[in-house]
């Protein structure tokens, strides 16, 4: 008696087991992935960002993450 053939895995599902070590990583996110950096250094950049974010800036109110003026990311970054 022969067995039905198995069915693949579905795109983008892995079929091994993950290892503790990856599992508690998060995943990155697609802009993460364009810019080849890890979940760990996103979300360094996001607390970076919210530190020095600024809201309700006449002519950037629609920004829903908010400004950082150029004058003070040159100044961080000297």
């Amino acid at each position: 008696m022969t067995q039905p053939p198995r069915k693949t895995p579905s795109k983008g599902k892995s079929t091994t087991v993950k290892s503790t070590a990856s599992a508690s990583r998060s995943r990155r996110s697609k802009l993460a992935k364009e810019n080849d950096i890890t979940a760990e250094e996103e979300a360094e950049i996001k607390e970076a960002w919210a530190l020095f974010r600024l809201e309700d800036i006449e002519d950037y109110e629609d920004e829903k993450e908010g400004v950082i003026f150029t004058h003070d990311v040159k100044n961080v970054l000297k």
